[in-house]
């Protein structure tokens, strides 16, 4: 069931794929800046997550993985709510047919305006592609694009509207001791890739929740 927005909460969006017996998820986070007379729901913010964002996280994956769909939760104010999910772009990668070992993934480095640690974030895009890896063991060019089309849509996802529904939402640094936000200002698509080894063959099978 759908909760309507209001502002000041604070949503956790995941983004979840799987590989064989390994799940992996992405956690951003936005803030509710306003809502329309008729207030967005948490739902219209998994739609239009789900949108901007499902094709280019199936190029950034081999064919042998899948993009799962996107579960949003409002997790403040507190209690957190129940989430609610979109999977209606689910489907498999669109890069090449095998997939580099599971614990290498691109990475995207998220800043605000703010020095430090707690003011600064990353996300491991997981499940490359062999034909995402240049020859040096680099990520190619196109891969490299491929994260900076996806940092664009998901730090563009700030007016919702559906059904005539309207919110604005801003995406940012979460802070869970206080339940504060600090918005992001810019982000880097790096050109090297990380590692999650609990992605890796060694590490406990994990499962996507849909």
């Amino acid at each position: 069931m759908s909760t309507p927005l209001a502002a000041g909460m604070i949503l956790a969006a995941r983004v979840w794929t799987s590989d064989a017996e390994q799940a992996a998820v992405n956690t951003y986070h936005y803030t509710v800046r306003s809502v329309g007379a008729l207030p967005s729901t948490d739902q219209d913010v998994a739609d239009t997550i789900d949108n901007a964002i499902n094709a280019t996280y199936k190029a950034l994956m081999s064919v042998l993985a899948r993009y799962r769909g996107v579960q949003v939760q409002i997790i403040f104010p507190l209690p957190p709510r129940v989430d609610v999910q979109q999977v209606a772009n689910a489907g498999a990668g669109t890069a090449g047919a095998i997939t580099s070992a599971k614990q290498v993934t691109g990475l995207i480095s998220w800043y605000t305006l703010l020095a430090g640690r707690a003011f600064r974030g990353r996300n491991y895009l997981p499940f490359v592609s062999n034909s995402s890896v240049a020859t040096d063991g680099i990520p190619t060019a196109g891969y490299v694009t491929n994260l900076q089309t996806l940092a664009v849509a998901l730090d563009g996802v700030t007016a919702i509207a559906i059904g005539g529904r309207t919110a604005t939402v801003q995406m940012g640094i979460y802070h869970r001791a206080t339940h504060s936000m600090t918005d992001v200002n810019t982000f880097v698509p790096q050109q090297k890739f990380a590692t999650q080894k609990r992605r890796g063959a060694y590490g406990k099978p994990n499962l996507a929740p849909f």
